[in-house]
């Protein structure tokens, strides 16, 4: 009972994580907000996940790895979400 509670509180933070990682690719595209602390806790924050992904699928000037970052995450996520509701 107490594992399956602690399961569905990490799906949310796990669920919420990803406006945290969206956010940081967003303000990435205005570097003069680098100098703010909230920027800065928000890109490490989203680094620790999309830094794996960073700089592997670049065409041009445009890095696409994100969304291969992305991608995973939300597989991920639902394979976790299938396997909560078998669970429960």
């Amino acid at each position: 009972m107490i594992i399956q509670k602690v399961l569905v509180i990490l799906y949310y933070i796990l669920f919420y994580y990803h406006y945290i990682m969206v956010a940081g690719v967003i303000l990435t595209w205005i570097p003069s907000l680098y100098n703010y602390r909230l920027f800065q806790l928000i890109h490490y924050l989203s680094d620790g996940y999309l830094g794996y992904f960073r700089g592997k699928l670049v065409i041009g000037f445009i890095d696409f790895s994100p969304i291969v970052g992305f991608s995973l995450y939300f597989l991920l996520l639902e394979i976790y979400q299938m396997f909560l509701e078998k669970m429960i």
